[in-house]
């Protein structure tokens, strides 16, 4: 009797054996508790305070601030960020930069302000760069809650060399004029799939930009000058929804082929002059006018490939150009009933226009 007792006392002590189903959900549960715990931790790691008492928090694995070139987070940087009100939330007026080993700067995207917290969703004052002070900034990284950078935010960064904006899929991003114009030394640039718009001139100038990928952005239109004198960029992926190109907008860039989708609408005047262009395929457009100058002084130009939806061409479209033949789709008698300026091939190459059913010599 007392044996089978001290058996049964044996037993009670044993730990219950859990079966695999609730082993693996055990291990779940346990993952998930550590994950909410670190990711908590991390939120408030990522929080700091300037002497206006002021809190900025950031989606990047860092703290929002200035950093040295090796990544290190520089104490007291907080103070080098100036804001103001935005229409819905937070503005970033400046960066004074008064940091000589100052490299990289990582926005924000809450401003707390007295335990009110806002949203920061706007650069710049539409009129200045924001970058001010002493010593340049190399590196730009803002946070996805900005979908607003004004007109001139980080023109003439002569230093800035890379600039990455996060994506944030319900709101749209709009780019103003001039945003990078005259960053000679930008070369790495990312821009979101929100990105919704993009002002004129906006990299003009920056001429070491050798290679941009919008394809999947919603940018349907490039605006005048967007890349005027980018002279280095040969790779550029454009979305496939674009239906307008302004005026000069590849102006003495280094862009070398163009195929045109099929929204494609118009090109503006001038908007190829002088570039690195050496094909381009309008074929697949809705193109009905070759305006002006539009592929004037391209010397490098040898083949250019139009649908016989063109109804007119302007004044010296090939105006010092180097190409010397057309690709017309359509028939000989659809080119001849194209209207043309009197002075549309003056001071070109051409010698010829290659129809669908035969050539026509235009020495003759």
């Amino acid at each position: 009797m007392e044996e089978k007792e001290e058996k049964a006392q044996e037993t009670q002590k044993k730990p219950a054996k859990l079966s695999k189903k609730d082993r693996n959900t055990l291990i779940i549960v346990s993952t998930i508790a550590v994950l909410t715990l670190t990711a908590f931790s991390l939120s408030l790691a990522f929080g700091f305070s300037n002497n206006n008492n002021e809190t900025y928090y950031d989606w990047y694995n860092a703290k929002a601030g200035l950093y040295d070139s090796e990544g290190k987070y520089i104490d007291g940087s907080a103070s080098s960020f100036t804001f103001g009100d935005s229409e819905n939330g937070k503005s970033l007026i400046s960066i004074t930069n008064s940091f000589e080993n100052a490299s990289k700067a990582y926005l924000p995207s809450v401003v707390s302000l007295n335990g009110t917290q806002k949203k920061l969703d706007t650069i710049g004052n539409g009129e200045t760069s924001i970058l001010q002070g002493e010593y340049g900034l190399k590196e730009i990284y803002v946070n996805r809650s900005v979908d607003k950078v004004l007109s001139f935010s980080f023109a003439n960064a002569t230093t800035l060399t890379t600039y990455s904006h996060g994506f944030e899929k319900d709101s749209p991003l709009e780019f103003g004029n001039k945003v990078f114009y005259g960053d000679e030394n930008l070369v790495d640039v990312f821009l979101p799939k929100n990105t919704a718009t993009i002002g004129k001139s906006i990299f003009e100038g920056c001429i070491s930009l050798e290679e941009l990928n919008l394809s999947n952005t919603y940018i349907n239109t490039i605006p005048e000058s967007a890349f005027a004198s980018t002279t280095s960029l040969k790779n550029l992926s454009l979305s496939k929804s674009l239906y307008s190109i302004g005026k000069s907008a590849f102006y003495k860039s280094g862009i070398e082929t163009f195929e045109a989708n099929s929204d494609l609408e118009t090109i503006g005047e001038n908007a190829f002059e002088g570039s690195s262009l050496k094909e381009i395929n309008l074929a697949a457009s809705k193109l009905i006018v070759l305006n002006a100058k539009v592929f004037k002084d391209t010397t490098q130009l040898n083949k250019l490939t139009i649908s016989s939806k063109i109804k007119r061409i302007n004044n010296n479209a090939f105006a010092s150009s180097s190409l010397t033949s057309i690709d017309f789709e359509g028939t000989s008698e659809m080119w001849d009933a194209i209207e043309k300026d009197d002075e549309w091939n003056k001071d070109s190459s051409l010698t010829s226009i290659v129809c669908s059913d035969k050539s026509i010599d235009l020495i003759n």
